[in-house]
């Protein structure tokens, strides 16, 4: 009785072919070809931890007649001309791949021979694939990222997704998002190139990654795709995400998990596992610590220059005003007879809150972020986390005078507010709190003048306005608490409305910079008398912040994000809210609580990869397995399983208390 049929399909006729006389079907049947002709091959793991189990058949086909090169036109250089079904005689479609491109080889004999034939799932050909452009410039879900690249194997097979990590806030992959800039790394600068042009990961390594940071193993069988949690192959009843080709989300699935008894031809080779005493998880969070630097404030006065105006909401009766950064005014002298000079600001000039108030009306008029920036605090009691402030500003005059200046009757003309969720952390205003620890540092400088050519009987120059500048510079100003940072600036408080003295203030410097450890840990370790430890790298990892690329980001139409989501995760079938690489190092202790067995052997039958198998020693033991080689010609599997062991360690500290 035939257990197995393979199929070769040439797509582009979307025919069944057998040879190059183009007839309607092609068969070939264990019983037909030669020994051990007809394997699947599953590249896993030594433990349970693989993450790509890519897979493989691998076929001979019968050359009767000694005909040289009787299948050569087999041979082809596309990754997808050709596909290969591997199918039950119960018309099950157990596989399907690709025959790969570029290969062919039969021995130059006369007689019978075979011709060796080997297609794949295509998984490993990502590496020559690229996403689409925007993949790299937009934010798209983690999902799509997955389907997207699995869909460019050439088989089109629906994703069957158990997670292993989920977020707290009950949303789906399909809804966490993830910075396509991660996947891209900008050019360095050229002398020779006028677009030097970026560097893009292949849809491999992408794939890759996430699969490996979600903490799955990904692998086909059945005509599915299963992407399934570390911590979920121990079930006997997996409930999965089920996605179309597309990455659109179709609903949940419960799948039972089959088991069945193993049997070995020979005795298999039995390795103890010993549990982890120390897990450590680390990340590179790649900020950029400066959250706020020139470019919100300077414009370097050309039509290309950047423009800081998308940066602030104006607020009351403020205003946005230009004033030169070098204080220069350049006054020309262009027609005959000319009363007055044209002045023209020098560039660069710098952006800041015109329309100057009163005690009596500043209150409620100012320049503002247009986006308040999240800060978050360290989330490690023995690690500290910090912000750089630095901040100078500077208001022009012509009717100021230095004598009142020197009688301090300028000291409260500019005034900035930094606030925290909308309470003052630093602040000059004269009924703030701490006035004296957050005043600026005064200064005052005259006009001068610098003469030039002479015009018209007139002399062009450049004249310096007065000005009262002032500084201030917090090194370390603690994050206490997570929130919304916010920054205003005051247009100039004057106490004479008839005799004005001054109308902008400007920012000339302005510096907001995180002190932060630049790397994540999550270290976890268990009371036990070993010495074992697995350290786990994420390329991915979670982050409230906005001033790095690696961060979850939560989408759902109708629903606005609140960052605190973005740090608060629970492995599947635990109640715990932990960050997300404190919620992996658990997991993985999990995966080895206790001492436990690793078989090697050949087993008799075929056991496919999403069934449990049972083997006695010492006592009954659940395995999962981890790698395989099913042999349907001789009805044998070449297996590595590891024992079925999980347990639940550190949920302290529950979602719900």
């Amino acid at each position: 009785m035939k257990q197995v049929i393979v199929k070769i399909i040439d797509t582009t006729t979307n025919k069944l072919v057998r040879d190059f006389s183009s007839e309607d079907i092609f068969e070939t049947e264990e019983n037909q070809a030669a020994k051990a002709s007809i394997l699947l091959n599953y590249e896993g793991a030594d433990d349970k931890y693989g993450n790509l189990m890519t897979s493989s058949l691998t076929f001979d086909l019968l050359v009767s007649d000694a005909r040289d090169g009787k299948f050569y036109h087999l041979y082809t250089g596309s990754e997808t001309k050709y596909k290969v079904e591997l199918w039950t005689n119960e018309n099950q479609l157990l596989w399907q791949g690709f025959l790969m491109p570029d290969q062919y080889s039969e021995p130059y004999k006369n007689g019978c021979f075979f011709v060796s034939m080997t297609a794949t799932d295509g998984v490993g050909l990502l590496r020559g694939k690229e996403f689409e452009g925007s993949y790299y410039e937009k934010e798209n879900s983690v999902i799509k990222y997955i389907t997207t690249a699995l869909r460019e194997t050439g088989l089109n097979q629906e994703l069957y997704f158990a997670p292993a990590i989920e977020a707290t806030n009950g949303f789906r992959w399909d809804e966490v998002y993830v910075s396509g800039n991660l996947y891209r790394e900008e050019p360095k600068k050229s002398d020779v190139e006028f677009l030097p042009s970026s560097s893009m990961d292949n849809m491999y390594d992408v794939l890759e990654r996430l699969v490996h940071d979600l903490g799955c193993r990904l692998f086909t069988y059945d005509n599915k795709w299963f992407l399934i949690g570390y911590n979920q192959q121990h079930r006997s009843s997996i409930e999965f995400l089920h996605y179309d080709v597309n990455g659109g989300y179709k609903g949940r699935v419960k799948q039972e998990v089959s088991s069945k008894k193993v049997t070995f031809y020979m005795n298999p080779n039995l390795t103890v596992v010993s549990p982890w005493k120390t897990v450590v998880v680390s990340a590179d969070l790649d900020e950029d610590n400066t959250l706020v630097d020139e470019k919100y404030y300077k414009h370097e006065g050309t039509v290309f220059s950047h423009d800081p105006t998308q940066y602030w909401k104006i607020v009351g009766g403020a205003d946005i005003g230009w004033t030169p950064r070098d204080g220069k005014w350049i006054a020309t002298w262009s027609l005959p007879g000319q009363l007055a000079p044209d002045f023209k600001a020098s560039t660069p000039t710098l952006l800041g809150a015109t329309n100057f108030r009163t005690e009596d009306n500043v209150v409620g008029s100012y320049l503002e972020l247009k986006d308040r920036i999240w800060i978050e605090k360290s989330d490690n009691m023995f690690v500290l986390k910090y912000f750089e402030f630095e901040l100078e500003l500077l208001s022009e005059s012509g009717l100021s005078e230095k004598d009142n200046y020197e009688n301090n009757e300028y000291a409260n003309v500019l005034r900035y507010e930094l606030l925290l969720n909308n309470e003052v952390l630093r602040s000059n205003f004269p009924n703030s709190p701490n006035y004296l620890e957050d005043a600026l540092e005064l200064d005052y400088n005259d006009n001068s003048y610098e003469y030039k050519e002479e015009v018209h009987k007139n002399k062009n120059f450049i004249e310096k306005r007065r000005n009262l500048s002032g500084k201030i510079k917090i090194d370390k100003l603690n994050i206490a608490k997570s929130g919304w940072l916010q920054l205003r600036i005051y247009p100039p408080v004057i106490k004479n409305i008839k005799r004005p003295e001054f109308h902008t203030t400007a920012i000339k410097k302005l510096l907001i910079k995180l002190i932060a450890k630049k790397d994540y840990e999550a270290k976890r370790v268990r009371q036990i008398d070993y010495t074992t430890k697995k350290d786990v790298e994420l390329f991915h990892i979670d982050n409230a912040q906005d001033n790095t690329h690696k961060r979850f980001i939560f989408k759902r139409d109708g629903i606005v994000e609140d960052k605190s989501w973005r740090v608060s995760w629970k492995r599947y079938g635990v109640n715990e809210s932990k960050r997300y690489g404190d919620a992996y190092a658990c997991m993985i202790h999990d995966l080895q609580p206790v001492p436990h067995i690793k078989i090697d052997g050949d087993a008799k039958g075929i056991l496919p990869p999403t069934m449990l198998y049972d083997f006695h020693w010492m006592e009954d033991k659940r395995f999962i397995p981890v790698r395989l080689e099913l042999n349907f010609s001789e009805a044998k599997t070449a297996i590595t399983m590891i024992e079925n062991v999980y347990e639940e360690f550190f949920k302290s500290g529950g979602i719900f208390g």
